[in-house]
């Protein structure tokens, strides 16, 4: 009878033991444990928007300034990506302009910020992540092809139109 119960409990654990390891191997897991009043789930992204009038992006980033200042052990990051028929540069310069604005208005500082190039997607796109400092950063995730991009120089055309020469 012990023989038959020590079986059933190393089988129950090594079910257990199974089960538990395979749960951990899709989840990332901090290098420090992570305190109650911190939310750790790296799942989920803090907002996404495609495009705003600026008005309404500063008030996005607004609220995720303040998300991060009650998260003393977070970063911010700033996925940005390009449409497939935009503009050159475009999600380096939406992810520079949001950054300045943290930065210079929020009073965020400047090494919580962190900047992603994310490639393309269908639509031009802005992913804002929190995400804690001590962790491996967020992966990008483009859905366009970079065989599929016809890229267009805005900023000359619309200089030029400036200036009066367009």
């Amino acid at each position: 009878m012990r023989l038959l119960s020590t079986n059933t409990i190393l089988i129950s654990v090594a079910v257990v033991c199974l089960a538990f390891g395979l749960g951990l191997a899709q989840r990332r897991t901090p290098t420090k444990p992570c305190p109650p009043e911190v939310i750790c789930d790296p799942s989920r992204q803090f907002d996404e928007y495609g495009p705003l009038p600026w008005s309404d992006e500063k008030a996005r980033l607004d609220n995720a300034a303040i998300n991060l200042q009650h998260d003393p052990n977070a970063v911010m990051y700033l996925i940005a990506y390009g449409a497939p028929r935009g503009c050159v540069g475009e999600a380096r310069v939406r992810n520079r302009r949001a950054k300045l604005y943290l930065v210079h208005t929020r009073g965020v500082q400047s090494n919580r910020v962190i900047t992603i190039d994310g490639g393309y997607r269908e639509e031009s796109s802005v992913q804002i992540v929190l995400w804690p400092w001590d962790w491996k950063k967020p992966d990008a995730q483009p859905t366009v092809s970079p065989n599929d991009i016809h890229l267009k120089s805005c900023r000359s055309q619309t200089r030029r139109a400036k200036l009066g020469r367009a």
